[in-house]
């Protein structure tokens, strides 16, 4: 009888010793198809975040060049503006030297003498 009790605990032992065994075969499965899971996910994590840093990239250049474009069309503008208002006070003051032409020759020709003879006293020097 006391060989048949230890044969029970021993049977009882050795069935535990099975059972934990393969619960540390189970975890061990387990943690490592969860290892890969993190894997992927950290992977696709990853992608996601470099989908994320390209599109806010575009979106900046996007919005760079709306500036630039904008400030580029501005400068443009203010050419322009300041050609056509360079003209218009070339043509004022041709306009202004042939009226006085016509009102005052002599003067006009005595002036023009002056300034022609301090150009060539400048241009000696």
């Amino acid at each position: 009888m006391a060989t048949s009790a230890a044969e029970a605990v021993r049977d009882t032992a050795q069935d535990a010793m099975k059972d934990a065994r393969k619960a540390v075969r189970d975890s061990t499965k387990a943690a490592s198809a969860a290892s890969d899971d993190i894997q992927e996910d950290l992977e696709e994590l990853r992608a996601d975040i470099t989908r994320l840093a390209q599109q806010l990239g575009n979106i900046a250049t996007a919005r760079g060049m709306h500036a630039w474009k904008s400030a580029r069309s501005n400068v443009e503008d203010v050419l322009s503006d300041a050609e056509k208002r360079a003209r218009k006070a070339g043509d004022d003051i041709d306009d202004m030297i042939n009226e006085q032409l016509q009102e005052r020759p002599y003067t006009t020709l005595a002036i023009t003498a002056g300034i022609g003879f301090l150009v060539g006293a400048f241009w000696r020097r």
